[in-house]
Parts: C-alpha cells; sequence; structure tokens
C-alpha cells in the first residue's frame, strides 16, 4: 500500500487530532473531519439492511476513530495509506457489525430439516423396530414378521415429526416422548406398556440383522432411566452404571465390566441417558475427543459381544 501522499487533508487533520491535548481543540478537529467525509461514510450506510441507522453508523465510525487517540498502535498512520481508505475501512466494520443476517431460503430450511429428520431416524429407527418386534412378540405370540414392526416404527417416526412441537425437554427426555408416541400405534394394545425402548450401547445395525431381533429383548423401564439420570445429576456416574449393570444378563454385565472405566461411563451417559458427548465430557471432566475414542473402543467390544448372543435385559442367568 502505498503511503499517503502530501496533501492529504484527512491525514493533516488526524495528525494533528493525535498531537493535540487540549479536548476543545481536539473535538473542533473531529468536527472538520465529519464534514469533510460525512457524505462518504453516509455511503457506506445506506442501502443496506441494518439495525442501526445510517446517522448511528456514522456516529459509531467517528466515536471508533476518537477512541485511537488513547490506542497508538490502532492509530492512523501515513504508511497505511490515504487517510479516507483507512476511515472507510472503520465504517465496513462498523456496517458488518450491525448488519441484520439475511434469512435462509426455503430450500435452505428444507435441507436443514431434510438432514435433521435423517438423524432423528439413524438414531431411533433400530430401537424402535427392537421395541415393535417384542411388543407384538408378546400380544400374539410367535415370531412377529419383521416387516410390520418396521412399518410401525416408520408410522411413529413419521408422527415424531408432524408433532415434534409438542415435546418438552423440561418435562421428560426425548426417548421417553418417543417411546410414549410408539405405544399409540401399537396394534390391540389393552393398556400402558411396562416396557421402554431400548437406549442401546452399542451401534444400531442394518435392517434385517438378527442382533437388533436379539436387542428386542433388551429393554428399560423409564422409571429407571429416571433413577440413573438423578444419581448422575447428583455425581453418583458410578453408582448408577453399578444399577444399570443389574439390568443386563451377566455374560453382558460382565463383558461391561470389562471396558475401561471412561469406556463404561461414556457408553453410559452417552449411549443409554441420550447424554451429549460435549456434556458427557463435562460431567467426566474430560475433552469430548475423549469421549470419542472410548465410545468407538467401548461399542466395539460390545458389539462383539452382541455378536455372540446379544443383550438381554432382566435376564436372570
Amino acid at each position: 500500500m502505498e503511503a499517503s501522499p502530501p496533501g492529504d487533508p484527512g491525514a493533516d487533520l488526524i495528525e494533528k487530532f493525535y498531537a493535540e491535548s487540549d479536548d476543545t481543540r481536539r473535538n473542533e478537529i473531529i468536527q472538520e473531519l465529519f464534514r469533510l467525509f460525512d457524505r462518504k461514510l453516509r455511503a457506506v450506510f445506506e442501502g443496506h439492511s441494518l439495525k442501526i441507522t445510517t446517522e448511528e453508523g456514522v456516529q459509531e465510525t467517528w466515536l471508533r476513530v476518537v477512541m485511537t487517540h488513547s490506542k497508538p498502535n490502532a492509530r492512523y498512520r501515513r504508511e497505511l495509506g490515504r487517510f479516507q481508505s483507512w476511515l472507510l475501512t472503520i465504517a465496513r466494520r462498523v456496517r458488518t457489525d450491525n448488519a441484520i443476517l439475511t434469512p435462509p431460503s426455503d430450500a435452505a430450511l428444507l435441507q436443514c430439516l431434510a438432514n435433521f429428520q435423517r438423524q432423528i431416524r439413524q438414531r431411533y429407527f433400530s430401537k424402535l423396530v427392537c421395541f415393535f418386534l417384542r411388543e407384538l412378540r408378546r400380544q400374539k405370540g410367535g415370531s412377529p414378521m419383521r416387516r410390520a414392526a418396521e412399518k410401525l416404527a416408520e408410522e411413529t417416526l413419521a408422527s415424531a415429526f408432524r408433532r415434534a412441537a409438542e415435546f418438552d425437554p423440561e418435562k421428560k427426555q426425548f426417548i421417553v416422548w418417543l417411546k410414549e408416541l410408539a405405544e399409540e400405534r401399537l396394534p390391540e394394545a389393552k393398556g400402558p406398556v411396562s416396557e421402554h425402548l431400548p437406549a442401546v450401547g452399542v451401534s444400531a445395525r442394518a435392517d434385517n440383522d438378527p442382533v437388533a431381533d436379539e436387542t428386542a429383548e433388551r429393554v428399560l423401564d423409564s422409571m429407571q432411566l429416571q433413577r440413573w439420570d438423578q444419581l448422575v445429576s447428583g455425581g453418583g456416574v458410578c453408582r448408577a452404571i453399578d444399577e444399570f449393570l443389574k439390568s443386563l444378563s451377566a455374560r453382558v454385565a460382565g463383558a461391561f465390566r470389562e471396558l475401561s472405566p471412561m469406556q463404561q461411563k461414556a457408553l453410559f451417559l452417552v449411549g443409554v441417558l441420550e447424554m451429549e458427548v460435549k456434556e458427557a465430557a463435562e460431567k467426566l471432566g474430560t475433552s469430548p475427543q475423549v469421549i470419542y475414542n472410548a465410545l468407538s473402543q467401548g461399542r466395539k467390544r460390545m458389539e462383539e459381544v452382541a455378536e455372540l448372543g446379544g443383550w438381554h435385559a432382566h435376564e436372570r442367568d
């Protein structure tokens, strides 16, 4: 950038402003600069969607200029180029700071909705299928058709998306609310279902996976979830895990205990209680990356256990 050439009135005046110790004289210099560059500054703000008026933008620009008097490192220097360019740069920063963000387009909103629904489906579809497989087996006996369970799972998710505004995170966990919607889809339901959706601590499997059918037997009571959540909130993560292990078969509980303490806590907080990774990291006093690593390693081991026979909740060996 070329230094400001001789004859730059703005540069001459701002240098006088920096050298002046009298407040009255400094104000006079700023007023003179204001008259010289008012039109240029207004052009920066006019025609833009801002939280402030053009006049307020101009005033904020001059306020920032005046503040450079007490901040030598922020002052204008001739080697920076012409004073007008330096001044307009400050004005554009004021404009950016006060810009009204353009609302997302309809296409962008629809894309966000599609991404959200896809993530919810990936997280809960297999769990819903497991839930319905168990309930169909309990109500009708024998081995229910998986296709029927999948249809009910799809209907439940569709209902959740339609009624999303009804969900209140202050009153209940999402998985509990989703379970209530699932109960509404049950054919020939005679009353409230005692079992809860499986809050799986291992990765969901693909459709028609026998492991998913086995997981249908591993269900958690909503009162248990609330109890464990209360223990965790009170700092009793290890105690909550001990109670959780009592709901598993001896074989699966034994495999879970062989995991490292961090893997156990990560799987329990994120996989069972549906806690966000960041929240789990804060709860355990570690970083999200540590939680991610523990989840990956723990899930891999528990998937190996599932492949050998599945998870069975409330089973007594």
